[in-house]
């Protein structure tokens, strides 16, 4: 009989076997370390395109066109306060507070509203509501308050995670000056508003945006000067330079002793956000100003507070209030009463409101 001897059976090597499972690996890997590297590439390429815009043409103008909701209301103390929607197709969805007088019921069907003298106040908080809180009694006026369609800069990204979200944040912010002009044409259509003393207050963050906001205002409009008084509280322009010298976002984990970090976000700041830089748009203004600083502001930079102050027109008036900037100040109560008096007082002496 003859036997049957088994075929021997070679074993592969351990390192091949692994080769074998692992060789799947390499592409991913690869394509893993090109994305890493092609995502930063790209938006950094996409950042440097934008010096390619012309600043002032690439900010976004509403559309004109659009509906206006009233979404809630309440009336106290003779005074109606309603948060309206108004929904544009360039500018996007905003959302602000009306505060106004309540019309005397005088039993005439026809008697409708009496014009008053209307204020847009655009502040540092992120809500309307929130910034509207911090006004004094204002007596036969009405102050509408505007909603911020971004993060303000406390809330935004602060980490490499900054870049993916970059497009959308600045498509955000850049809306903002676009979304004030709608609301000055919504105002401009209504019967309780005094057309000619319609003013725009900038206090904190407002005042960075308040400058290009007027300039679309003034853009748009028949009226040489349709704004009858603006006032920018605690600003400043060169957004990179603010940016560097923010104290809050300096303690953020990311960015705390790194200076370096600090000064790229600035850079890529100024870049996202030329077209509201307020150095392009405050030369070309026209109206009445008041510019006020703080003589400690530790969030805006002296030299960024003195160049809005030489690049506002004639006519202006200067105050600096002693203390630092609003919010993080431990004064800021005291500051605040200070900035009303004088705001008040120096719109009285223009006749821009109605006494409070």
């Amino acid at each position: 009989m003859t036997s049957i001897q088994p075929i021997p059976v070679s074993k592969q090597p351990d390192s091949k076997r692994t080769a074998q499972r692992t060789g799947w690996l390499g592409p991913i890997l690869l394509a893993t370390v090109i994305i890493l590297l092609a995502l930063p590439l790209s938006a950094l390429l996409w950042v440097a395109t934008l010096d390619w815009q012309d600043p002032i043409a690439a900010l976004p103008r509403p559309a004109g066109s659009g509906t206006v909701e009233r979404l809630f209301e309440t009336t106290h103390n003779g005074r109606i306060v309603t948060d309206w929607q108004l929904m544009d197709e360039s500018v996007g969805k905003v959302t602000f507070v009306v505060d106004r007088p309540q019309p005397t019921d005088t039993g005439l069907p026809a008697a409708g509203n009496t014009p008053v003298p209307t204020i847009i106040l655009l502040g540092g908080a992120p809500k309307g509501r929130q910034a509207l809180a911090f006004m004094p009694a204002v007596g036969e006026n009405a102050v509408v308050s505007l909603d911020w369609p971004m993060p303000i800069p406390d809330e935004m990204p602060r980490s490499w995670g900054l870049l993916p979200e970059a497009p959308a944040l600045r498509r955000d912010i850049l809306s903002a000056p676009g979304q004030i002009a709608a609301v000055y044409d919504w105002l401009s259509a209504q019967d309780w508003v005094d057309r000619d003393r319609i003013s725009l207050v900038g206090v904190s963050l407002g005042a960075m945006i308040a400058p290009s906001a007027q300039f679309l205002i003034e853009e748009a409009s028949a009226a040489d000067k349709p704004l009858a008084a603006s006032l920018l509280a605690f600003g400043g322009v060169d957004i990179p330079a603010m940016i560097e010298a923010n104290p809050a976002l300096g303690n953020s984990p990311w960015l705390r002793d790194n200076p370096s970090r600090q000064a790229w976000l600035g850079w890529l700041a100024g870049k996202m956000l030329a077209p509201i830089e307020p150095a392009h748009y405050l030369p070309r203004l026209n109206g009445q100003f008041l510019v006020v600083t703080a003589s400690r502001d530790g969030v805006i930079p002296k030299a960024s507070a003195e160049r809005m102050i030489a690049l506002t027109p004639e006519p202006k008036d200067m105050v600096a209030i002693a203390g630092g900037h609003i919010g993080p100040d431990p004064e800021t109560p005291r500051i605040l009463r200070t900035l009303s008096g004088i705001a008040t007082g120096w719109m009285l002496g223009l006749d821009v409101v109605n006494p409070p």
